[in-house]
């Protein structure tokens, strides 16, 4: 049953991921290293690895949603998979931001990768809802019988 739209949901999140990461992804890795270095010479020395961390949250969900496809038959481990997968989203978001929240004097610039996990974020949580009315409408049924 992998044609159901939860899979399709999952499918599209991992490749916005997988696009965000491989096509822009250097430029978000390469310039939070250089904005930490540029700003913050005292914070770069405390977290060399922030600029680093934001693309490997961001393929962690990326492998897990592929995974998540496969495992139609176990909904409520997709649906555990699905959280941790946005948990990792979420946190490649407060990594990014760092250096903002540290410091307001820098501004904001929102990229490709960025917006491209915000929408996978979306796909994840339609993704979800499916699983969880698909596990309801399973245990209605067997309730019946």
């Amino acid at each position: 049953m992998i044609q159901r739209i939860q899979s399709i949901f999952l499918f599209i999140a991992f490749l916005l991921l997988t696009i965000g990461v491989v096509l822009f992804g250097s430029n978000v890795w390469q310039t939070r290293v250089g904005v930490i270095n540029a700003e913050y010479s005292i914070y770069h020395t405390s977290y060399p690895v922030l600029g680093y961390l934001f693309p490997i949250f961001l393929i962690i969900p990326a492998l897990l949603f592929l995974y998540c496809i496969f495992k139609f038959k176990k909904r409520m481990m997709q649906v555990r998979i699905i959280m941790f997968g946005q948990l990792s989203i979420v946190v490649a978001f407060l990594i990014f931001l760092i250096p903002f929240i540290a410091n307001s004097s820098l501004t904001l610039e929102w990229n490709a990768t960025m917006i491209l996990s915000l929408v996978a974020f979306v796909f994840d949580v339609l993704a979800r809802r499916a699983i969880l009315k698909d596990e309801k409408m399973v245990r209605a049924s067997d309730r019946i019988r």
